[in-house]
């Protein structure tokens, strides 16, 4: 269905009120590079920046074994964030998930799971990709978090995603995963509430960058629960998937309108985002933070 969401504005000054700090997990996939240098930067140091709340928190960087020089990686990041946690996803937890899915592992979700030990249940959980920047002030969108009362909250942007039976058109192949058919759209009921995150085109809303829940528990209740039913979109445990299974548990989830895709979110994966980015005016202040 097609969807009237209006983009939130970037200010500063609104914050998000939790008993508990929050738990900010970034989980690096094989396939990331985020050291990746752009004009003297580094594409992780950019995400972490944007991400950081006024209120108290705390980071926590999973890598996937399979990165190259992972070793290196997890050094570096020990450095540039000397107060995060940083932790190798272990190749038992790995098994876990496998044996729990009876399939192979891929995607985001057991990531997080391999730190679910460091996690407090009842604190709340952001988890974000780790190179896209949101053109968004963090503390804006966690107050619209805690002001909806939804148990879950996702950043989405509007797409030209051709839709059967809605006539909209597709403007352009779009860069990045969305070009490679990894895009996850959000399904929305005919009440404007949305329902779930799934892999097909049932409405020009996408779902990317970050999800965050009111309680971590919620987020590892459902994560599991899509490992034992190996739900999976593109083929992979992504994280957005999540929100189905929170609202099969009974809760509900929200969404904070980025604006159009390449305007709000911007994918930093591969030397052509990069130097695509760094023409942007966004990415002044995304350099020096």
């Amino acid at each position: 269905m097609t969807t009237d969401l209006v983009p939130q504005p970037r200010r500063a000054g609104r914050h998000a009120r939790y008993d508990l700090p929050l738990q900010i997990v970034v989980p690096i996939g094989a396939g990331s590079e985020v050291t990746r240098q752009i004009a003297g930067r580094s594409v992780i140091e950019m995400v972490v920046a944007n991400l950081t709340p006024a209120g108290a928190h705390r980071f926590v960087f999973v890598l996937d074994p399979a990165l190259p020089d992972v070793h290196d990686l997890f050094g570096r990041l020990g450095i540039l964030f000397p107060q995060a946690q940083v932790l190798i996803a272990t190749d038992a937890a790995a098994d876990a998930a496998a044996d729990a899915a009876g399939a192979g592992v891929a995607g985001a979700v057991p990531l997080v799971l391999a730190a679910e030990q460091l996690l407090d249940e009842d604190a709340p959980l952001l988890v974000a990709e780790p190179d896209v920047w949101l053109d968004l002030d963090v503390d804006s969108y966690l107050a619209a978090h805690t002001a909806s009362g939804d148990d879950g909250y996702l950043t989405v942007v509007i797409t030209d995603t051709q839709i059967p039976g809605l006539g909209l058109q597709t403007a352009g192949a779009p860069s990045g995963p969305a070009s490679a058919g990894a895009k996850c759209y959000v399904d929305i009921d005919d009440t404007g509430r949305p329902v779930a995150v799934v892999a097909d085109p049932v409405s020009e809303v996408a779902a990317a960058g970050i999800c965050t829940f009111t309680r971590a528990g919620y987020f590892l209740n459902a994560a599991h629960a899509m490992l034992a039913m190996d739900v999976r979109l593109h083929g992979e445990f992504q994280v957005a998937g999540a929100m189905a299974e929170l609202v099969a548990a009974g809760g509900r989830f929200g969404m904070y309108a980025l604006g159009r895709e390449d305007a709000g979110l911007h994918r930093l994966a591969t030397a052509a985002d990069a130097e695509r980015f760094i023409t942007l005016p966004v990415a002044r202040e995304a350099v020096i933070g």
